[in-house]
């Protein structure tokens, strides 16, 4: 636990400085599908509606975070909105939330 707790601050760190490489992002939905190569955690898929972000998926490779990016792009599209927020070593929990899109003026298909 001490370990995620000090690899965790040494992220954020790292993101007060620069932030993380995108692999792809974009709105569908009024939510915001978001990919990138986190300097903590590796490849990583987060949904961004009007209560925040959440992670929801992780990678090993480029070529996975791509492939999952696509399957949470089309999960929103269907109509998810009851997602697993992925929680952060023993830190932070899984938890179940469910998704509020942004307000229609900024939904994009």
């Amino acid at each position: 636990m001490i370990g995620d707790l000090i690899k965790m601050l040494g992220a954020i760190g790292k993101g007060l400085t620069k932030p993380s490489p995108a692999v792809a992002r974009e709105m569908v939905n009024g939510v915001g599908v978001s990919t990138v190569l986190t300097s903590d955690m590796g490849y990583e898929t987060a949904l961004i509606d009007s209560k925040g972000t959440h992670p929801v998926e992780r990678y090993e490779t480029e070529d996975q975070a791509k492939e999952g990016h696509i399957k949470w792009t089309g999960r929103i599209r269907e109509g998810w909105l009851g997602v697993i927020e992925i929680g952060y070593g023993e830190i932070i929990t899984d938890k179940m939330i469910k998704l509020v899109p942004f307000p229609e003026e900024t939904k994009n298909e």
